[in-house]
């Protein structure tokens, strides 16, 4: 519990030091993960600094207390409104890093002070992973109960979850959609404007989207040989050929609501590009547009947010859904998908990794050394977010890249580095496709493969955010819903290692690409570390 406290200060880079100093030690005090407290003191110091300008010498107020339970901080520097301007970029990515340590910063003007506040939430006892695996756990057991008993009680025990899990998978049909539109559109405006992305980020972006796309496309195609693709009979050129051609006018929607109603996902990428460009190319002319669908994005990632906390529950509905109905015969392909998976994402991740240790000649064992803390991190909470701070520091002082460079291409690589994402979705989609029996053509391959590699770039950052991600992705490829069980039971089994092998390849990649700039100080990169 906080200490409650009520501290006055004049505005001035000391105070802002003080004051980040007493809000590290109420988090501390409200028992914080170490790793959030680093990330919520940078975060601070970032606002706190933009405002002095204009408030510096202003009196300051710093409160810790407790309302109905809930511990809250909140600073308050007195003087003209402060509007939160969107073109700052410390200030956007201070503002999320805060969103994401699982705290909720309200800015706010009343009786004349700019407010910052924070909310903490309550720690939890188990990670999201482990509830997510013990869910997953106790509904298959409870399932096979269940079919040891009379099939009675397991009609019975499907009458009742068979609505709730209807229920859920609903809710993330609402909010898949939006996040998608969102994600990817924001992605491309987040790059800044056409002058600034042309001169400065250019190369690195178009880096990290070629990679992602081959990477992916290969990958696909690598796991192809594994499942049953029908290729027809006669005609089949001609037949291939018709419906690649429908395929490509399908992805340019009739109107802009049809793509939402029908979870057409090519359809609803589609407009998100052109929506991203087109804010990208008028700049400040349409900043106040862009300003609404960055409020949007964050309100729909508040509600997944909120959503995945329900995500135990939707685990728990599906796969004990999954053993009642007694369709478990069916899942022997889940046991080549596990391999599969873990094969060819092992020889991505080891393939980029050894690349970059032997091209700047940098024993494997030491640059493992350096990047395993943000991996560790990764791995254990499913989430690159939670890993931030650790891969920054990483970058920063064990890997030789420039400041400049981490801060601007870590949460660049987090929205549009998303090779392991896309291999999670195709291979999960293709498995839960042939275990269900749908019919696998060439059409549907290069659909999935198109469709799983747009999809990851709205990948959410949180334990178990990709669930919702397979509603749109089975509507667009025919998949039935019931697919979803295996799915997230398979999401759930990948998550922590597809985030563990994202997070390792991408510090790879950066210190690639930033040695391609000619920017890595490969002294530090081959000193021991520490």
């Amino acid at each position: 519990m906080i200490t409650q406290r009520n501290e006055k200060y004049n505005f001035s880079p000391q105070a802002v030091d003080e004051l980040s100093a007493l809000c590290v030690e109420a988090l501390t005090e409200a028992e914080a993960d170490r790793k959030d407290i680093l990330r919520v003191r940078l975060s601070i110091e970032e606002i706190l600094e933009s405002w002095l300008d204009r408030l510096e010498g202003r009196e300051v107020t710093f409160k810790s207390y407790s309302r109905l339970g809930r511990q809250q901080i909140e600073i308050c520097v007195s003087g003209d409104c402060v509007k939160d301007d969107s073109s700052d970029e410390n200030l956007l990515f201070s503002s999320r890093l805060l969103a994401q340590s699982g705290l909720v910063p309200v800015y706010s003007y009343k009786n004349g002070g700019n407010r910052l506040s924070l909310t903490l939430t309550k720690k939890m006892r188990l990670s999201s992973t482990a509830q997510l695996v013990i869910s997953l756990l106790l509904a298959a057991a409870l399932g096979l109960i269940c079919q040891a008993l009379p099939e009675r009680v397991s009609e019975v025990a499907l009458a009742v979850t068979q609505p709730m899990f209807d229920a859920l998978v609903g809710l993330l049909k609402t909010v898949a959609s939006p996040l998608v539109l969102f994600s990817v559109c924001l992605g491309i405006t987040g790059m800044g404007d056409i002058h600034t992305f042309s001169t400065v980020g250019s190369a690195m972006v178009k880096r990290f989207l070629l990679l992602t796309f081959v990477i992916s496309v290969l990958s696909s195609l690598a796991a192809l040989p594994f499942f049953a693709v029908s290729f027809g009979g006669s005609g089949v050129e001609t037949a291939l050929f018709g419906e690649l051609y429908d395929m490509l006018l399908d992805i340019l929607p009739s109107d802009i609501i049809s793509p939402f109603l029908t979870g057409n996902a090519l359809q609803i990428i589609f407009v998100a590009i052109f929506l991203g460009i087109a804010l990208l190319a008028l700049g400040t002319r349409v900043s106040s547009v862009r300003d609404v669908l960055e409020q949007l994005n964050d309100l729909t990632d508040y509600f997944m947010s909120g959503i995945s906390k329900l995500m135990p529950l939707f685990i728990f509905l599906s796969v004990f859904g999954l053993f009642c109905s007694g369709i478990t015969d069916e899942l022997a392909s889940v046991i080549k998908c596990v391999i599969l998976y873990i094969s060819i994402m092992l020889a991505v991740t080891v393939i980029s990794f050894l690349w970059a240790a032997a091209k700047y000649r940098v024993s494997p064992g030491l640059l493992l050394k350096k990047m395993l803390p943000g991996t560790l991190i990764a791995f254990s909470t499913a989430s690159f977010t939670s890993a931030m701070s650790s891969v920054l520091e990483s970058c920063e002082k064990d890997l030789g890249i420039p400041k400049n460079i981490t801060r601007f291409s870590v949460p660049l690589g987090q929205v549009i580095f998303k090779p392991t994402s896309q291999l999670n979705y195709f291979i999960i989609t293709i498995c839960v496709a042939e275990a269900l029996g749908v019919v696998i053509t060439p059409t549907w391959v290069i659909v999935a493969i198109l469709s799983t590699t747009l999809i990851a770039f709205a990948d959410p950052p949180i334990p178990g955010g990709g669930v919702g991600m397979y509603t749109i992705i089975f509507a667009q490829l025919g998949i039935p819903v019931a697919g979803l069980a295996i799915a997230v039971s398979l999401e759930t089994l990948f998550d922590p290692f597809a985030t563990a092998m994202k997070t390792l390849s991408l510090q790879s990649e950066l210190v690639l690409s930033t040695g391609r700039l000619k920017l890595l100080d490969t002294e530090i990169l081959k000193r021991s570390k520490k």
